[in-house]
């Protein structure tokens, strides 16, 4: 009986090492899950004045490795409600990893946070995004 635990013991300990260094336990290979993400590398500027319009330049990087295309685009949070008002200039993107500039001038009245996704391209009628980031902005 001793032996048989112990076997047991030496083959989960054995399948979980395979799992957490990107293992595969059947034939082919493989093993390691694609994943996107989309991260804002700067937001500048990231303070600005109450009621003065401001350019914010944007530049994030991606990689997009779940889907053939997407769109990244980019919105700041509405008032105080939790809903994000999408900006119309987006980039179209192939599968792969790359960065993405934006230019964009807001008047703001109130701190709030920029939103940057990245979202399957064509987009379905209905969808929610592949990720997303956000970065505050302070309203002096």
């Amino acid at each position: 009986m001793t032996k048989n635990i112990m076997r047991s013991l030496v083959c989960i300990v054995a399948v979980l090492g395979m799992v957490a260094c990107g293992g595969s336990s059947g034939s082919g290979g493989g093993g390691s899950t694609a994943t996107d993400s989309i991260t804002i590398d700067s937001l500048t500027p990231s303070i600005v004045s109450a009621g003065t319009p401001t350019s914010f330049t944007i530049s994030v990087s991606y990689s997009l490795q779940t889907k053939e295309g997407g769109v990244i685009a980019y919105g700041f949070k509405a008032d105080s409600s939790n809903s994000y008002a999408l900006d119309s200039d987006e980039r179209i993107i192939s599968k792969g990893t790359g960065t993405a500039s934006f230019i964009t001038t807001r008047t703001l009245t109130e701190a709030t946070t920029l939103r940057v996704q990245l979202v399957e391209y064509p987009t379905p009628t209905f969808y929610s995004p592949l990720v997303t980031a956000n970065r505050a902005i302070t309203v002096n």
